[in-house]
């Protein structure tokens, strides 16, 4: 067991020093440029959401990719803080990419956050199995020109010929119920010579131990649950 649980941890570790030999676009963006949206939002961001989102915005400031973990429970608050990120990445005139399991929930992220923050100039657009042939030639055409700053879908994202102009940030929902050569491959369409940030989201409860160990070569920021009865997204 020991030695498992070792050649876990040098993997991670591993993993991590090849990701700081990667170069990533370095977005310098303040919270005072989400500050107009958060204060649109129907309710108060949460403590954790707060530092969540300062720990983001720092990390993909810097020239080499973030790697973290959004990990809190159901209604805690995760998409929120996913869709600030975005918008902070779509103020710097780059793109993000949102990749989840299932077409409802790829619907759900798409219409809460343009609900969200559509007003506050993320352009957002949707692509599943199930599009229409002629709505993906147009999506694919306005991720290619830029005319979109975020990309929302399921294993479609895999899969279609896809071409960003400038991917800066991957966001995988669920992320355990994808493979590890299904997260890369989004993460290989980044901008000419880099490797776009990461932000991976879990309702999967991570003990400490855990972390040290699988999640060695991340970063996680804990959400508390939802305060009351507050309605957080």
């Amino acid at each position: 067991a020991f030695d498992e649980l070792f050649l876990l941890q040098l993997a991670a570790l591993v993993r991590k020093a090849a990701r700081s030999a990667e170069t990533a676009l370095a977005l310098r963006v303040s919270e005072d440029a989400v500050a107009d949206a958060i204060t649109t939002l129907p309710f108060s961001l949460t403590p954790s959401q707060q530092t969540a989102l300062r720990s983001i915005l720092q990390s993909i400031a810097q020239p080499i990719p973030m790697a973290r973990l959004l990990a809190g429970d159901v209604g805690s608050g995760k998409t929120v803080v996913a869709g600030l990120a975005a918008l902070a990445v779509a103020r710097t005139g780059d793109q993000t990419a949102l990749l989840a399991p299932t077409e409802i929930l790829a619907q759900q992220h798409a219409a809460t956050l343009s609900e969200l923050f559509g007003s506050a100039g993320l352009r957002l657009g949707l692509l599943t199995a199930s599009t229409p042939s002629q709505e993906r030639m147009e999506v694919s055409a306005d991720v290619a020109s830029g005319a979109l700053s975020l990309l929302v879908g399921t294993h479609a994202l895999l899969h279609a010929p896809l071409r960003f102009q400038n991917l800066a940030l991957v966001i995988v929902d669920e992320q355990h119920r994808f493979g590890v050569l299904q997260r890369g491959e989004l993460t290989r369409r980044g901008a000419a010579g880099t490797t776009p940030h990461f932000l991976s989201l879990s309702a999967t409860p991570i003990p400490r131990t855990l972390q040290l160990t699988a999640y060695g070569d991340v970063e996680v920021s804990p959400l508390d649950p939802r305060p009351g009865q507050r309605p957080v997204r």
